[in-house]
Parts: C-alpha cells; structure tokens; sequence
C-alpha cells in the first residue's frame, strides 16, 4: 500500500531525470555547404563569394532569430575565418557556440545557412554568386549533393570526430579551381 502512494512521486521523480538527461540537436535545419579550391583566401577574398537564393538573392542567416543581431549574411569563408566569426557572435547569441564545434571545416570554404528552408522537397535552388575583376556577377548552382545537414552527423560533432567527419564530408564537399579568378 505505502507503494502504491509513492509510485506518483516516483514516476514523477523518473520523468524529470529522463527530461534532465534529453537534447534537443543544436544542428536542426543547419546546412553546411564545403568547398575546395585552390584559391588562396585573399585571392577568393576578392571574388566576394556569397551564397544567395534562387531570385539570386543575398542568403542571410536568421536561424538563430530574425534581429539584426542575429541575421548572418551567408559570404564563403575560409574554415577558420569561419570559426573565428562564429567566435565573435556568440557574445550576441550563445547558440552561435554550437558553430564554433565544426572543426573538420578547416581546411575548406565554408557557410552555413537555414538547410530546412532550402531542402530538396521544397525544390529551393542556391547559388554561390562571385564577382568578376570587371564587377559582373556569376552564379553557380549548389546542387543538393552538396548541402550538407548537419543534423544528421550530431552525434560525431558533439564528439569531436573530426577525422572521421573529413571522411563523412568529403563526397559533399564542392569543387572549385582556380579558373574563377580568371574571369
């Protein structure tokens, strides 16, 4: 009997230890786009790469809140120019720290933008938009081959399997030469 009025209170005490342990992914809807080229940073620096939609529109970042704080214009940047501007946000926005865990980005171009806004199903075209020496835009389309959802590899980047997130990454990763800064 003395059971029985104390099964309440235990279930209730087991609920909230299970609520105590559960995580919500910090990577939901965040996409990743990586790019290997042989450009050097200052080089590509120039080509003003940027990620826009397909009204060839500028991507700004509001996943972590639409406020001006919080809007993250979507430019191509080298890993671990990425990583330090990720840095420098979180004083803005702490999730922003989550960014900050993506070290198998280094070595690579990279931006992160909303991946549910722009999934396959919603048949959401992206492009890499560059600028010429003689100011004209170019667009390349990212396929959905290369749109990484970094959802689905939470567990190895809250680990920090950066090795083995290389080799999980390496058939996303888009190719770029060096004939861009010919143009």
């Amino acid at each position: 009997m003395r059971l029985v009025k104390q099964l309440p209170l235990i279930l209730v005490s087991f609920f909230f230890s299970i609520s105590l342990h559960a995580q919500h992914c910090p990577w939901d809807c965040c996409g990743l786009i990586m790019i290997n080229s042989d450009l050097k940073p200052a080089e590509m620096q120039k080509l003003k790469l940027v990620l826009t939609d397909g009204n060839k529109q500028i991507v700004i970042d509001t996943l972590y809140g639409s406020s001006e704080k919080n809007a993250d214009t979507c430019y191509i940047r080298w890993g671990e120019e990425f990583l330090a501007h990720k840095t420098s946000l979180v004083a803005a926005n702490h999730w922003y720290a989550y960014d900050t865990m993506l070290h198998f980005c280094k070595g690579h171009y990279v931006v992160r933008y909303n991946y549910c806004k722009y999934e396959e199903p919603q048949n959401q075209l992206l492009f890499l938009r560059y600028t010429d020496a003689a100011g004209s835009f170019h667009y390349l389309p990212v396929h959905y081959s290369n749109r990484i959802h970094l959802h689905n590899y939470n567990d190895q980047i809250r680990t920090g399997q950066t090795t083995e997130l290389n080799k999980i990454m390496e058939p996303f990763v888009m190719d770029m030469g060096k004939d861009l800064s010919k143009n």
